[in-house]
């Protein structure tokens, strides 16, 4: 099941009085929304009835069934949707594929293997697993100043001199 998913963001309270919940989502292009049911961490799926941007970053979504701010309030927790639903393109890569693939240095050597990703308050990024210390792990920033990410089957992740520098902290 976690692998016909994809995490799209986070619920983060109600908003109104109509039952709206406000959402922080990671998609580029949130009209994908429309017309398709999002699941809670737990199973639950409700259908996105309406959506509406509240400012600093947010999403209010109507979801089916929650009618009252209360009921809005109890929604917690990861935002998923099926996998299926987003539709591919040639130039983007979902970045829950880039987990278990290796990273390369700037000069192509092998630096570690991508083990999971993180959102930060300044954006997402990369957990790094170190090949030269399996046990340790940094964050690397989704930037293009410290990893360029290329769009193939499987997509390839490499570090600029910038992002390898992060290596040695």
């Amino acid at each position: 099941m976690a692998g016909d998913r994809i995490r799209i963001g986070g619920l983060k309270g109600p908003h109104g009085l109509q039952g709206f919940v406000k959402a922080k989502l990671f998609l580029a292009d949130t009209a994908v929304l429309a017309g398709q049911a999002v699941q809670l961490e737990d199973g639950t799926n409700y259908a996105v009835l309406a959506m509406k941007p509240v400012g600093q970053g947010l999403l209010a979504l109507q979801l089916q069934g929650i009618s009252t701010p209360e009921a809005a309030a109890a929604l917690k927790g990861a935002l998923y949707l099926p996998k299926a639903a987003i539709p591919p393109s040639d130039d983007e890569v979902l970045l829950a594929d880039l987990i278990g693939q290796p990273l390369r240095g700037p000069n192509n050597e092998d630096c570690g293997t991508i083990a999971g990703l993180a959102e930060l308050p300044a954006g997402p990024a990369l957990q790094i697993r170190l090949l030269a210390d399996p046990a340790k792990q940094i964050l690397v920033p989704l930037n293009g100043a410290f990893i360029e990410i290329t769009a193939s089957t499987p997509p390839t992740a490499q570090l600029t001199e910038l992002g390898a520098q992060l290596l040695t902290l």
